[in-house]
């Protein structure tokens, strides 16, 4: 069903009964829809975020990550070393200036 916003300002009520009894209530401006009314269902026990929607949380120890840095060397073995060693140099000392003296 779709009606003006007029309309369902004055017919409300009427109009969230027709929305429990599973009918779709389309709210239109100069014919245009807007909005949708439709039952409000209630999500199974609260908010769960990102990871937590599974049942089991699996996080790896030492050993299996151990393996997989293994995997993915074995991986990019032609290109060479996927974690290459990185070589730090200390920079050079600067010189001290010694400011100049006003006049």
């Amino acid at each position: 069903m779709q009606i003006n916003i007029h309309d369902a300002k004055s017919k409300l009520s009427a109009l969230l009964i027709s929305v429990e009894n599973g009918e779709e209530v389309v709210i239109a401006r100069a014919g245009k829809p807007v909005a949708r009314l439709v039952p409000y269902v209630k999500a199974p026990g609260g908010m769960l975020l990102g990871l937590a929607r599974s049942s089991v949380l699996h996080i790896p120890d030492d050993a299996a990550l151990a393996e997989m840095d293994r995997e993915v060397e074995a991986m990019f073995a032609e290109s060479g070393s996927v974690f290459p060693a990185i070589s730090v140099q200390e920079p050079l000392p600067m010189p001290y200036i010694q400011p100049a003296d006003k006049p």
